[in-house]
């Protein structure tokens, strides 16, 4: 299967916008610059997203269960970044 466009969860989520090119992000932040219909994401928002992930994506995120499996010295980057989430999610 070839992926042309991919975008991760995470940036995705936390994003307010995806775009193609520095200057069309350039554009947008000019045009949103003090706008006050865009919600501000918070704090809630971000664990809202990690949430999601380690209850729907991580289940099924191969790499990622295998990496959490198999990973001899401690845990990698990657795991250590499922810990953070978990550690902020019981915060």
């Amino acid at each position: 299967m070839e992926v042309n466009s991919w975008v991760h969860l995470f940036v995705d989520g936390l994003s307010d916008v995806i775009v193609e090119s520095l200057p069309s992000g350039a554009d947008w932040i000019k045009e949103h610059l003090g706008a006050t219909s865009m919600p501000i994401k918070g704090p809630e928002w971000i664990h809202e997203t990690m949430q999601y992930y380690r209850d729907a994506q991580f289940p099924s995120d191969i790499p990622m269960l295998e990496l959490a499996e198999t990973s001899e010295k401690g845990p990698d980057p990657a795991i250590r970044a499922i810990l953070l989430i978990d550690t902020i999610l019981n915060f």
